[in-house]
């Protein structure tokens, strides 16, 4: 499995927001409802995107802006699985050398166990004395 990019945005239920924390630490906000992003931080459901700019909901201010595959995958709390803590995008995500998002039932569980020890990590960091929220 590769990918040529992939972004984590951090979901704040309670400001109704999704953040992206840029390399050099900047952390951009977006409301909660924008784009494919927004869609699946509200739904809790992968969605897997062969042509982004088609969709309606697509926004290039928040989704990664390319005419590439993506895929977008919920992050939920270990603790409380209905809370999404934050959703990753990955950008012409590859399979086995397959482009284009498509993928077998090993991939999927792989993308399932990637979805646990990121959801993991995470609650462990916000948890941490180190997260500021």
């Amino acid at each position: 499995m590769s990918a040529d990019k992939s972004v984590l945005f951090v979901v704040n239920q309670r400001e109704n927001k999704i953040y992206k924390f840029e390399e050099d630490g900047e952390k951009i906000s977006y409301p909660l409802d924008t784009g494919i992003l927004g869609s699946v931080a509200r739904s809790g459901e992968i969605a897997s995107i062969t042509e982004p700019y088609a969709l309606p909901n697509f926004n290039p201010r928040v989704d990664l802006d390319t005419q590439l595959p993506i895929l977008c995958l919920p992050i939920r709390s270990i603790k409380e699985k209905d809370k999404i803590l934050a959703v990753v995008q990955v950008l012409d995500l590859k399979f086995a050398g397959r482009a284009g998002g498509r993928h077998d039932l090993l991939e999927d569980e792989i993308i399932r166990e990637f979805q646990i020890q990121v959801g993991l990590c995470l609650e462990r960091f916000i948890q941490s004395k180190y997260f500021k929220n």
